[in-house]
């Protein structure tokens, strides 16, 4: 689908934490293509400039979530849209079967290099425009094989997943992370929602928990003690703690 679509290289991801999310992320190595993960609360001038600079004619997303974000993004943006929902409702049980039989042998699929581009991420942009950062597949994987030699991960883990992918945290700890060590993960779209993170926190019994320092505050603050006794693991970063 991802391949009919576009011929180019780069393909943008406009989506939260979301299990969709991080499995669109492998569709698009499945369709030999480099995600691009994009940040929809920067504005409508750092958008398209996020978009143009990575040559974006394809940016996916989904229904529900354009419909609550729409404001903030720009009309040239809005034209590379495409709506996951809407085409996966279109999807012939020729191409699901196709896909089906693909997804058995990935090796004979993706024919992968470690110094190949795994994802596009976008700096801050805090004193001047976003620079587009691309990490191959080894920065990503020296970067968990990093972070595995400073906390241990169990097989009974649950991490909670909340910071958007378009967060370096986000995308390599709470995405790519539990996919390599086979950990489960509960996912809330919306960081913001204190309640609902905790919530979702609770009744998952999350064991892992990531977040940057502000939201670790916000969450400490709102939350009791008891909301958090699930949680054997914190990590927090990214930021002045």
């Amino acid at each position: 689908m991802i391949k009919s679509r576009t011929d180019h290289n780069y393909v943008g991801i406009m989506l939260p934490a979301l299990q969709s999310t991080t499995l669109l992320v492998i569709a698009t190595y499945m369709a030999g293509k480099v995600p691009v993960m994009l940040n929809w609360t920067v504005g409508h001038k750092v958008l398209s400039y996020c978009a143009d600079i990575t040559d974006l004619d394809l940016i996916i997303t989904a229904t529900s979530f354009y419909d609550k974000v729409k404001e903030q993004i720009p009309e040239d943006v809005e034209k590379r849209l495409m709506f996951l929902d809407k085409e996966v409702a279109n999807i012939s049980l020729a191409m699901k079967l196709k896909g089906l039989m693909q997804s058995k042998f990935p090796k004979q699929l993706i024919n992968t290099k470690l110094d190949d581009k795994a994802v596009v991420l976008f700096t801050s942009g805090s004193e001047t425009l976003p620079k587009a950062v691309p990490l191959t597949h080894q920065n990503v994987v020296h970067d968990l094989w990093g972070a595995l030699q400073l906390f241990e991960i169990r097989v009974q883990d649950i991490f909670l997943s909340f910071l958007p992918p378009f967060h370096s945290f986000g995308f390599t700890v709470l995405s790519i992370l539990p996919l390599i060590t086979g950990v489960k993960v509960a996912y809330t779209p919306n960081p913001t929602n204190l309640r609902e993170v905790i919530d979702v926190l609770k009744h998952n019994k999350a064991t892992n928990m990531m977040a940057t320092p502000t939201l670790l505050k916000m969450l400490m603050a709102k939350a009791s003690s008891e909301e958090f006794e699930s949680l054997r693991l914190v990590i927090s970063g990214a930021e002045s703690l």
